[in-house]
């Protein structure tokens, strides 16, 4: 083992490197590589980590028997921490930076908020979802729409998402606010395809990463994370499903449907 560092302060700055990764979006696959090479390079060969996606457990099987527990609360998508904690971590295997100062660019990174500017992240989900609209054969009307309800309906989503706990309320939430805002826009304007706005606007909500992360995961063998991240992703796709549906059956129920049927 290196003698610079005991054993707890390798393993915590390896811990610090799994929890950015896990915490962005990284797959449970490249955390337990992260761990197992940060913490060869400076000198536990025989540490063991098991990673779940709400969770990270690493043991030395050394004479100090070292085991942390790391719960993991919050998820997200920032693929450029996950690439700056990968960087970081090479550089120390590699020697070209040091424990403390990897450990200082760690921990500067995880308190750091990397993600793009609220108007340039609206942006992006108005204009995927006009060009989902597009896709899926829709006009330049429902372009427009399309683009302007995806935006206000993010907006409600975040804002659900800083109150509760969970997440899977702001999704039925979105899906709600769809349906709602496609059904005053068809009322509104004439000649607007509504099945066309609501599947591009939802786009954007769809767990496409958490589905495909389930998958690899289940493809190298890791069971109980592919199964989670897939389940995740089936009961996020419920929840939009939910809230959509909801607002369009109760317009079918009490107004007749009109234009939705």
């Amino acid at each position: 083992m290196n003698k610079l560092y005991n054993e707890k302060e390798i393993m915590k700055i390896a811990l610090l490197a799994g929890e950015i990764i896990l915490e962005n979006g990284g797959e449970t696959y490249r955390v337990e590589e992260t761990i197992q090479r940060i913490c060869s390079s400076l000198g536990i060969n025989t540490v063991s980590s098991f990673v779940t996606p709400t969770g990270i457990f690493i043991s030395s099987n050394t004479n100090e028997n070292t085991n942390y527990i790391k719960r993991i609360k919050k998820r997200g998508m920032n693929l450029n921490k996950i690439v700056i904690a990968n960087n970081i971590s090479r550089d120390l295997t590699s020697n070209t930076i040091d424990y403390k100062t990897a450990h200082k660019r760690l921990e500067e990174l995880y308190s750091k908020n990397l993600n793009y500017s609220e108007f340039t992240k609206y942006l992006n989900v108005g204009i995927s979802s006009a060009f989902f609209c597009l896709l899926f054969k829709g006009g330049m009307r429902e372009f427009i729409f399309a683009f302007f309800i995806s935006i206000i309906s993010m907006f409600i989503f975040d804002k659900i998402e800083k109150i509760g706990d969970t997440n899977f309320l702001s999704f039925i939430i979105a899906g709600c606010s769809i349906s709602t805002l496609s059904i005053i826009t068809v009322l509104a304007f004439n000649e607007v395809q509504f099945d066309k706005i609501v599947v591009g606007s939802l786009m954007p909500f769809v767990p496409g990463v958490s589905l495909t992360n389930g998958i690899r995961d289940l493809i190298s063998l890791d069971l109980v994370s592919g199964t989670s991240k897939i389940f995740e992703a089936i009961v996020i796709a419920i929840s939009i499903a939910v809230g959509a549906g909801f607002i369009i059956n109760f317009w079918i129920k009490v107004f007749g449907g009109g234009f939705i049927i």
